[in-house]
């Protein structure tokens, strides 16, 4: 059986030696045909008793994939011995075969267990590679092993923040987050001076931590919640384990921090809600913008329970203070993650905060309570009472979303132009539920889609009526208030947006958003390079 394989393969080479002189297509066809029959020869063999004879076939005609097979089929015990030999023989080729070998089968651990100084450097640049190929693939997800063996802390950290990114668990996701931190923390140490990309990837890592904890004080507070109006005993409720109990315990948490009206006139954006809350529950990573949805559902609850157990505490105040500021985090989230979002998306989900924070107030109640001769000292109390006031504020002096771009008028912020994206592409494909399609796949039924786009339309209604009621002038006063009280506290950057927003009513002139956050592509890869 050797000899016969031997003539086989020295025809095919004699064959397309003769061809390529002659007929360099049929030459190449052969080759294809040959380098598929070669490895089925090889291993043929083995069967019957003649693997030293594979091995030395696939050494004469240089089959160096077949060679890894034979290595570890044949002759585990000595397959360190083997792989040493051909190194040595083969040099980077073998190297990059046998990696590839190890990454097609997953084996990880072996893949970044290597004890020779030259396998290293060859896997360094393999790893290197195959994340810039695919910069989110898995191979991303594991290579900073090596790159902090290799003392590469900045290759590691922009590795971890995209496995960080790309997680599907916040658990997961904080734990390499944190280790991306702390390689970032060893490069402040080591050199003088960041370059500015490393500068910023870091800051994208810190952004990325930041959703993390956003996430982790809701499931906190969703728990906390459910266990003080369950009664249930000192425990661990959340267990992510998604079964029936957790179904009902998320249900009872989105329940509680809505209003019955509120739920009858968005049945719809509820049943979203709902999934959202049982995904936070659970423990799954939300996207930007399901994590703005959430923050900014038309109806939260402000403060949902008195807290009074001191077990829940904690939680109930974190929460509640998240929620009186969940507009202008919502705003300062889009804004640190709009680089790695599609324009549409980021004009949509930028619409749909500022539709709701106009919304949070009831503008006709407000406009009748003001109509009239009333003091200025009234007029000021009254507008200091909303909570467009507080958003504002937020956004200005505490977060200091200082770009006038990222501050859109009433009249500009209808969901009229983003029903569509909104609900067959961004929404349809992550709520439908049909098994038997691939998820991203999956469109909504008809009378779901329905019901969704009514109650959009029924955010415009009410936005309309706001503005009828003078919301236009209300918010433009409510700035100038903000603008202020800011600038007398002598802070340069809200000064210069004072500046810059009185210069843009002025001329209307339009804006472009903050380059930091505006700039597409990921330099994280970029990073890698420096």
């Amino acid at each position: 059986m050797g000899p016969l394989a031997n003539l086989c393969f020295r025809m095919f080479v004699d064959r397309i030696t003769f061809l390529h002189k002659t007929n360099p297509n049929d030459a190449i066809s052969l080759s294809r045909r040959y380098e598929t029959i070669r490895p089925r020869y090889l291993l043929c063999l083995v069967p019957i008793g003649r693997a030293p004879i594979a091995f030395r076939l696939a050494e004469e005609y240089r089959d160096l994939a077949s060679l890894v097979v034979l290595v570890f089929t044949t002759d585990l015990p000595n397959a360190a011995e083997h792989i040493q030999n051909y190194v040595g023989r083969f040099g980077k080729e073998f190297a990059d075969i046998l990696f590839t070998y190890y990454e097609q089968r997953q084996a990880w651990a072996s893949l970044l267990y290597t004890q020779d100084d030259n396998f290293d450097d060859w896997l360094k640049r393999f790893i290197d590679e195959r994340t810039t190929d695919d910069p989110n693939g898995f191979m991303s997800h594991v290579g900073w092993v090596h790159d902090v063996k290799m003392c590469d802390f900045v290759a590691a950290a922009a590795k971890l923040t995209r496995a960080g990114r790309d997680s599907d668990e916040v658990e997961q996701a904080r734990i390499m987050l944190s280790l991306g931190k702390l390689a970032f923390a060893i490069v402040e140490s080591k050199e003088a001076g960041q370059s500015d990309t490393v500068a910023k990837a870091h800051t994208r890592l810190e952004d990325a931590l930041e959703m993390c904890e956003v996430q982790e004080s809701l499931m906190g507070y969703f728990t906390a919640l459910v266990k003080e109006k369950n009664e249930t005993p000192h425990g661990q409720v959340w267990r992510r384990r998604d079964d029936i109990n957790d179904r009902k315990a998320s249900l009872s948490a989105a329940m509680l921090t809505t209003t019955p009206e509120c739920r009858h006139s968005y049945p719809a954006l509820y049943i979203i809600y709902g999934e959202l809350v049982r995904r936070i529950w659970n423990g799954t990573t939300l996207n930007v913008e399901n994590l703005i949805d959430v923050l900014t559902y038309p109806d939260n609850v402000s403060a949902v329970g008195d807290g009074s157990k001191s077990s829940n505490l904690e939680f109930t105040e974190k929460y509640n203070q998240l929620v009186h500021d969940r507009c202008a985090l919502a705003l300062d989230i889009l804004s640190r993650a709009s680089f790695n979002i599609p324009e549409l998306t980021r004009e949509a989900m930028l619409r749909t905060i500022w539709r709701r924070a106009y919304l949070s107030d009831n503008w006709e109640r407000i406009d009748k309570k003001l109509s009239g001769n009333i003091p200025d000292s009234i007029l000021r109390t009254e507008l200091l009472n909303t909570s467009l006031y507080k958003i504002l504020k937020s956004c200005i002096a505490i977060r200091e979303l200082a770009h006038p771009a990222w501050y859109l008028l009433p009249a500009d912020v209808f969901a009229l132009a983003d029903t569509e994206y909104l609900v067959s592409t961004r929404i349809g494909f992550q709520f439908s539920h049909d098994p038997s399609v691939p998820a991203k796949w999956q469109p909504l039924s008809t009378v779901t889609s329905a019901t969704l786009t009514k109650d959009y339309a029924e955010e415009d209604s009410r936005l309309r009526t706001a503005i009828k009621s003078g919301l236009g002038r209300y918010y433009d006063e409510i700035k100038r208030i903000v603008i202020d009280e800011v600038s007398k506290s002598n802070d340069v950057a809200t000064a210069s947006f004072s500046e810059s927003y009185h210069a843009r009513n002025e001329a209307n002139d339009i804006w472009p958003l903050d380059s930091r956050h505006m700039e597409n592509g990921d330099d994280d890869v970029a990073m890698d390079s420096d």
